[in-house]
């Protein structure tokens, strides 16, 4: 018996979740600074801060973006929204 796959199936299936195979970095940059408040004094530092501090958890950088560069810290609330819709422009910069 002879082990043949579909046609319709790929032979295999390449998940990059860190950005080692895709470079997903600025991606991401781009997709969060889009959703922060657009003050055009601030947003180069939030981009630069992101990129800087690219290893921290998000809950992480939002507390400080939010909290000590806007003044306007996140209820858990707010960051748990923000964090939905940074997940969809991810999704939505990928496809």
């Amino acid at each position: 018996m002879k082990d043949v796959a579909p046609a319709s199936y790929p032979d295999a299936i390449l998940l990059d979740c860190d950005g080692t195979v895709l470079e997903s970095e600025e991606l991401k940059v781009a997709a969060f600074v889009r959703l922060v408040p657009q003050d055009p004094q601030r947003l180069e530092e939030v981009r630069r801060y992101y990129q800087e501090n690219s290893g921290l958890p998000r809950h992480e950088k939002l507390q400080h973006i939010f909290g000590q560069l806007y003044k306007q810290p996140l209820s858990v609330e707010e960051e748990v929204e923000f964090s939905r819709r940074y997940g969809e422009a991810i999704k939505e910069a990928y496809a």
